[in-house]
């Protein structure tokens, strides 16, 4: 009886652990459509965040870079969801890329130009990771709830 219940509570100390949210980590996530657009997205364990847009074929063009950016802080509520998300997603047991598949530059791919870039700082720990959107891939499907995240956040908090 004695090492069922010793069994009981480090059962639960251990997934109490494994459930707990990261609060101290740094993320950018950015979206680029290569020689064509990037926008990038840093958020900060202060709950701050800044965005920044650039239409690379224009500025190429122009022959000048023309950076838009953004800058904010978090609200609660979206710091939670964030928290929550990477909790869920544990990128550092991820693989470092996803979506680069043979048919991934086939020619009639809608985002054979695109990419997303996310790196995570964790203390001294980091995880990059290599998205490539391929509709026919199956992605982690934390991955993808973190990845929309910060894609709706980045548009919605972007200046217009």
């Amino acid at each position: 009886m004695k090492t069922f219940s010793t069994s009981l509570l480090l059962s639960v100390i251990l997934l109490t652990a494994c459930k707990t949210e990261q609060k101290d980590f740094n993320i950018v996530f950015a979206l680029e459509s290569l020689n064509s657009y990037k926008i990038e997205l840093e958020i900060k364990s202060d709950k701050s965040y800044s965005i920044k847009k650039q239409n690379i074929y224009f500025d190429r063009i122009a022959r000048q870079a023309n950076i838009n950016s953004a800058e904010g802080e978090m609200t609660d509520e979206e710091w939670n969801e964030l928290t929550q998300l990477v909790a869920a997603a544990r990128l550092f047991k991820m693989k470092d890329s996803y979506g680069f598949t043979e048919n991934a530059n086939n020619d009639d791919d809608l985002f054979r130009n695109m990419m997303y870039r996310l790196e995570y700082t964790e203390g001294t720990k980091i995880k990059s990771l290599l998205i490539h959107p391929d509709l026919s891939y199956k992605y982690p499907e934390n991955l993808t709830k973190l990845t929309t995240f910060l894609s709706k956040f980045s548009s919605s908090h972007s200046e217009k």
